[in-house]
């Protein structure tokens, strides 16, 4: 491994791109000043981030987007990930498994996948659609992730609408219906 693929620190997510800060706290002016060894950077993450493959855990992958998150926060720069859309990066279950994740699917990918970012919304599709394999509390530190992918139409909060639909035969109760037209004048006041 060369230096050039080496950074002097970066988040602990950092798996393939080693972080000499750690081994050779030592030879920092050697490596910093000298050799010009720089900090992990978005570049370093979306490199971190194509990566992935289907045998890391959910937890790796979530620090890794939670990294790229933060970023972006600071640099503001969304086109540095905009790569990222046609790989195959995002765990999803897509049944009843409950296995961390079935598959990696791509954000730019005509697969039909959902996040749930709304607690109440993955009690209510999951095991229904696929969904990605992120607690909701966790979506939300993704946002500028999301948004730099443009994967806000596969948020459930955007894309589900709630029909109410009554079930049955609606029958009229006259004794409360008696009783409320007694208090109409009262209730009218």
């Amino acid at each position: 491994m060369s230096i050039n693929e080496c950074v002097w620190s970066g988040p602990k997510c950092l798996r393939a791109t080693p972080c000499l800060e750690k081994y050779y706290p030592e030879h920092q002016s050697l490596l910093r000043d000298s050799l010009r060894l720089g900090d992990a950077d978005i570049k370093t993450l979306v490199s971190e981030a194509r990566r992935i493959t289907p045998n890391d855990s959910i937890d790796q992958i979530t620090q890794i987007f939670i990294a790229i998150s933060k970023y972006l926060e600071i640099s503001n720069t969304g086109s540095a990930v905009q790569s990222l859309a046609e790989c195959p990066i995002f765990p999803v279950v897509t049944g009843s498994f409950r296995s961390d994740f079935d598959s990696l699917y791509a954000a730019a990918g005509t697969d039909m996948w959902f996040i749930a970012d709304r607690m109440y919304l993955k009690e209510s599709f999951d095991s229904l659609v696929p969904l990605l394999a992120v607690h909701p509390e966790i979506v939300e530190k993704l946002s500028p992730f999301i948004d730099a992918l443009e994967l806000e139409r596969r948020l459930l909060s955007k894309v589900a609408k709630g029909v109410s639909k009554t079930k049955g035969r609606v029958e009229l109760h006259h004794d409360y219906t008696r009783s409320l037209r007694k208090k109409a004048r009262c209730i009218a006041r």
